[in-house]
């Protein structure tokens, strides 16, 4: 699993030399593999950078879960499935997204503790 917001210094280094809209479509270029799962949050869903990343990850095989709030912009209609929060208030679609996320971390961490260890 990567963040793709992880590192200030890799996104601001990816600005410098491609612009914020490259941010995450970028390293998304180097990392993201056919059959991974993209996870794009934008209040609005019309982040450009995040558009950006997921069509990226439609180009690289790549399936995507769209994160949105407001009429669910762009993202809602380019991501594969998604979570439409029904808000014209940011705080609330941001909080939702924040449930959400809490709830995925806790299911991997789940899933990985269940796995049985590799030789």
């Amino acid at each position: 699993m990567v963040a793709l917001t992880d590192s200030v210094s890799t996104i601001t280094a990816w600005a410098n030399d491609s612009g914020y809209e490259a941010v995450f479509e970028e390293p998304l270029r180097a990392l993201g593999r056919a059959g991974d799962l993209l996870i794009a949050l934008s209040g609005s869903g019309n982040s450009a950078n995040v558009l950006r990343a997921v069509t990226c990850a439609r180009e690289k095989g790549l399936r995507s879960f769209g994160l949105t709030g407001f009429d669910g912009g762009g993202l809602r209609k380019l991501a594969d499935d998604g979570l439409h929060v029904e808000s014209s208030e940011m705080e609330v679609a941001e909080n939702a997204h924040m449930v959400v996320m809490h709830m995925v971390v806790c299911a991997i961490r789940d899933w990985m503790r269940a796995e049985p260890a590799s030789p």
